[in-house]
């Protein structure tokens, strides 16, 4: 997944970081990766093949200030 075109509006507050998340289950926020320079996700999240799955993912954009 992939989160682009983000910038900051007064273009001072550089770098973005990037956190993902999922929504487990329970419907607690869980941490895939965070706080990353990447705004790339390229972690496979494993499942049960022969069961249909869905997954709610976030991805929060930070910048310098949070």
């Amino acid at each position: 997944m992939k989160a682009e075109g983000w910038h900051d509006g007064d273009e001072l507050d550089y770098p973005l970081t990037y956190g993902w998340k999922y929504i487990d289950a329970n419907g607690k926020r869980r941490d895939i990766q965070t706080n990353k320079l990447s705004k790339t996700l390229t972690r496979r999240l494993i499942g049960i093949s022969d069961i249909v799955h869905n997954l709610q993912v976030i991805c929060q954009i930070y910048d310098a200030l949070d």
